[in-house]
């Protein structure tokens, strides 16, 4: 039997890798998420605000510019 270890590369408990841990959510998250989303495309933006609706082709078109590609991009 083996057990399975969380170790950080300094041989330390990594509180991070505990999968059934739940972090609360820090108190500046929303004017964080809010200044990041100012700096993001406006269509973008304003596709989101809408509360990012389901579109056809045409209306990703006409909303982004280009067709919607949904591949996976590699990073």
């Amino acid at each position: 039997m083996s057990v399975p270890r969380q170790l950080s590369p300094h041989g330390r408990f990594n509180e991070h890798r505990n999968t059934s841990r739940v972090f609360p959510v820090p108190p500046d998250a929303l004017p964080k998420a809010l200044a990041a989303l100012r700096t993001v495309d406006p269509a973008l933006r304003r596709w989101i605000e809408d509360g990012h609706p389901t579109l056809t082709q045409a209306e990703h078109v006409a909303r982004f510019g280009a067709a919607y590609d949904g591949r996976a991009r590699k990073r």
